[in-house]
């Protein structure tokens, strides 16, 4: 150990030393929001670190080190000193000079009532005396607690105290100061009436050498007491309800072995490590630790999160960085996928002593061995992080992006008005409007939207390379629909264990990755939505029948057995002979793989059941058939395949009337993106097709027409895109209608000879 300096440090130097220690928190917060934010942690400066070491090194640390162990700065700045609730005005004291013993050894039943008790006379009145200033806000604490009120120390420096209620308008006050003549702490002036009510004791949080000396007290009763047995009986017999956390920051307090534990725990990495590779067969961990054997880096990735990467995920990765929030001010470097229920896979992580553009480029290069991709992959992280030229250099054939998280809050940040049109709130939809724009000409549209609004936030957007952020320029995978932040759950764990060592803080970060998985049995499809197949006499779940209103409606399943004589067939071939067109005029089918589809993702998937259940289609007189699958739409005409056969007929779709319309409706949105491609030149039964996302309606109107409409949502108003009137196939024919205006014709002669 190096030697510790044993002259007292001066207030001033004191105060110093504490800003200087709080100042790396202090760069984290938004000057906005008020809240924690991870953003940029560069340029902090020379930080500490601990030593890494096996069980026959010495455990070393630098001077520094040593007289920042060995200051004994009070930390009642930091505790606000609010024990609250009113207690009456406590009677008159002697106030003649003395000095008090407020010691828990004072009391002579030893009961807390008595204790409690024997504290209203630690603060007696002006004139009473203390050691220092420690003494006397010591006294203070206990006499706080013992009259039920909550106060703040409006002055706190070691020459002079000054407490006031934490109500403000309440007239109790405290004011005490070193006389140097006597060597004393007295206290000079005393308004012990309150006003407030009670209402300081609302919220009470005591401060942290009053939480350790009780501590410390059940601790000598019982070592091994839990923290849940401690807070309980704290708050049984004090009335003052602290959380886990703050308990078990006062059991290591008492325990004196706080810092000291936080050190010695770096001792320990390389056996987890160990233990990390023996229990993990295929996990890539690296520690590195420099020269002078202090932490430096440690990078960890599971073999099983890989694999989930790989074998489950899009190739899209999310860099982030979060404070670790720890004694040392490590940073969290983080690789995040997310699953098809937008979950975090947490792909890679690293520890780093700080952030820096080499550190980030380090631990890159591990992610490209960790992940060995034959895909290309899409890197997406913080736009003041400046990673774009690291991710190309080490990466080949990757794409960058910037996030679309940090990309709001930066624009909202920046606005400035005056605003026009529609005003400020429009200018958060707008831009993330032109980030989802799937078309250059959408993007335009919506950048020229914040250009009406803002001409200062439109410059500030064309100022950021539309390639790394608008989907309608962006080559990589497409990502603009995650607008959450990514790295959210990472500083969520940080927050639940940020009290604890380095290697119970990586402990709890391995369990938490386990229970990112599954914690109860899967329950899929079938478990999850019920369907109303038995009352459609169906033997299976997954087809069925309903009747809504005018229209008979067929769910038929593309993924199970569907060719002759096997169930689904055989529920269908008669499931069409129930159904009742006098009752339900309108036959709809839905379906997921479309019959037909003139677009390259999933071509003639739908074939099989088309040769199956087309020549039905016809018979029955469908309506309209609808399908997904394919994240695009088309439509196509009234066609049908139905005459070819082995050996004459047409091989190719041809006009039939008597056939269903066949729309394709897969774009509502999805993580993939858009199936932008299709075949070309396009087929003559396709009427009409376009990859944007959209959204269709269905207005039946009556027996005999029905109104359909799809819209493309970029447009952003109510103008059909695509719109036709769909004739019913069975009410529709000229049969049909005749004997429709007849019965009309007769109901009315009816109705008028009754009247």
């Amino acid at each position: 150990m190096g030697s510790k300096s044993s002259s007292p440090m001066s207030p001033a130097s004191v105060s110093k030393r504490r800003r200087v220690m709080e100042e790396p928190s202090m760069l984290l917060q938004d000057e906005n929001a008020g809240e924690t934010r991870r953003r940029s942690l560069r340029n902090r400066g020379e930080i500490r670190k601990p030593v890494i070491e096996t069980d026959e090194d010495e455990y070393l640390l630098s001077d520094e080190d040593d007289a920042h162990d060995n200051l004994d700065v009070d930390d009642d700045n930091d505790y606000v000193q609010d024990i609250d609730a009113y207690y009456p005005e406590t009677e008159d004291v002697d106030s003649e000079p003395q000095m008090m013993n407020y010691s828990i050894s004072g009391v002579k039943d030893g009961s807390v009532e008595s204790l409690v008790a024997s504290w209203k006379l630690c603060i007696t009145g002006v004139g009473q005396g203390f050691e220092s200033v420690v003494e006397f806000r010591d006294a203070l604490q206990k006499y706080a607690v013992a009259c039920r009120f909550g106060y703040r120390l409006r002055k706190n420096e070691s020459n002079r105290a000054c407490g006031v209620c934490l109500v403000g308008g309440c007239p109790w006050k405290i004011y005490a100061s070193w006389v140097p003549s006597e060597s004393m702490f007295r206290i000079k002036k005393f308004n012990r009436r309150h006003t407030c009510g009670g209402e300081s004791w609302k919220s009470a949080h005591p401060k942290k050498n009053w939480v350790v000396s009780i501590i410390k007290e059940r601790l000598q009763e019982n070592p091994n007491q839990k923290t849940k047995n401690i807070a309980d009986s704290i708050f049984q017999d004090f009335g003052i309800e602290l959380s886990y956390c703050t308990i078990r920051r006062g059991i290591d307090e008492a325990k004196g072995g706080l810092h000291t534990s936080f050190k010695d725990a770096y001792k320990h990495l390389p056996l987890f490590v160990n233990k990390v590779v023996e229990t993990n067969p295929g996990s890539i961990v690296d520690l590195v630790v420099g020269e002078d054997k202090r932490f430096q880096r440690l990078f960890l990735s599971f073999r099983s999160c890989i694999n989930g990467f790989l074998t489950g995920c899009r190739p899209l990765l999310f860099l982030d960085a979060i404070p670790f929030k720890s004694r040392y001010h490590e940073i969290l470097l983080t690789a995040s996928a997310l699953d098809g229920d937008d979950g975090v896979l947490p792909v890679a992580l690293a520890l780093v002593d700080v952030e820096t553009d080499e550190t980030w480029r380090w631990f890159l290069e591990q992610v490209k061995v960790a992940v060995p991709s034959l895909r290309p992959l899409t890197f997406v992280s913080d736009r003041e992080k400046g990673l774009v030229s690291s991710v190309l250099e080490i990466f080949e054939n990757a794409h960058h992006g910037y996030s679309i998280h940090y990309l709001m809050e930066d624009f909202m940040r920046s606005l400035r008005g005056p605003f026009l049109g529609d005003g400020k709130p429009s200018l958060s939809y707008y831009l993330l409007a032109a980030a989802r724009a799937d078309r250059l000409d959408g993007f335009k549209v919506y950048t020229e939207q914040i250009k009406r609004v803002s001409p200062k936030a439109y410059d500030w957007v064309m100022e950021i390379e539309g390639k790394h952020w608008a989907n309608a320029l962006f080559e990589g995978e497409p990502y603009s629909h995650i607008t959450s932040d990514v790295g959210e759950i990472y500083s969520k764990w940080i927050e639940e264990i940020q009290e604890t060592s380095i290697v119970l803080k990586l402990v709890v970060f391995v369990s938490r990755i386990v229970e990112l998985g599954e914690v109860t049995p899967f329950k899929n499809y079938l478990e999850r939505y019920t369907t109303p197949y038995l009352a459609s006499k169906s033997s299976n779940p997954l087809w069925y029948s309903v009747r809504r209103a005018s229209a008979h409606i067929i769910v038929l399943s593309s993924y199970s057995p569907f060719v002759k004589y096997t169930p689904q067939w055989r529920w269908l071939d008669e499931e069409f002979k129930r159904v009742d067109r006098e009752k339900t005029p309108w036959l709809i089918v839905l379906m997921h793989s479309p019959i037909y589809n003139s677009n390259e993702a999933h071509f003639k998937e739908g074939e099989s059941m088309r040769a199956a259940f087309e020549e039905w289609f016809v018979e029955y007189r469908v309506d309209v058939v609808f399908a997904g699958h394919v994240h695009a739409y088309e439509r196509s005409y009234r066609v049908s395949n139905v005459r070819y056969n082995v050996s004459s007929g047409d091989r190719f779709p041809v006009p039939d009337t008597s056939a269903p319309v066949y729309i394709t409706v897969g774009d509502g949105g999805n993580q993939e993106g858009l199936a932008g491609r299709f075949m070309e030149p396009q087929p003559d039964y396709s009427a009409f097709r376009e990859a944007s996302y959209g959204h269709s309606t269905l207005d039946i109107k009556n027996r005999t027409h029905a109104i359909y409409h799809w819209n493309r949502n970029d447009d952003g108003k109510k103008v059909a895109t695509d719109e036709f009137v769909l004739y019913n196939q069975y009410w529709g024919k000229n049969i049909r209608r005749r004997k429709l205006k007849k019965h009309y014709i007769k109901s009315v002669v009816v109705e008028w000879i009754a009247s």
